[in-house]
């Protein structure tokens, strides 16, 4: 049974709830509110009152959260980023904590250069030929 559509927030509508009381975040082109959820954060109501009211994508891949806490986020949901909306930063004013809002991106995840990733390796093996090499070229000497 699919789910029922959910709105379009822009990043500016998402600045607003920037409180403890009233706090969303955007996480991969969707909103979610995490009011009821920042005193149950395994790390600390801080960590999350820092990010209330912008895009958390960078910040929540970085810190590598489980397949647990990526599936849970399914309970907060409340909306999906509208892509016509125009992208603004939030005014300071909107925003108690210094942190301002971020500007609402969808970035691939995990892309690659298959050039740079063999690079490495090649550099390696090559430097360990080169040693050999030398080494049989000056005992023979």
């Amino acid at each position: 049974m699919a789910s029922t559509p959910k709105p379009l927030v822009s990043m500016a509508e998402v600045a607003k709830h920037n409180r403890k009381g009233d706090a969303w975040i955007v996480y991969n082109g969707k909103a979610y509110d995490v009011t009821n959820f920042m005193e149950n954060h395994p790390g600390g109501e801080d960590a999350i009152m820092g990010l209330v009211g912008t895009d958390v994508t960078v910040e929540f891949d970085e810190i590598g959260h489980s397949d647990m806490a990526v599936s849970q986020m399914a309970d907060f949901l409340i909306a999906e980023m509208d892509p016509l909306a125009k992208v603004v930063d939030a005014p300071s004013s909107a925003k108690a904590a210094p942190t301002p809002a971020k500007r609402y991106t969808v970035e691939p995840k995990n892309v690659r250069n298959e050039e740079s990733s063999l690079l490495v390796p090649l550099l390696a093996v090559a430097a360990g030929v080169a040693a050999t090499v030398a080494y049989f070229y000056l005992k023979r000497r």
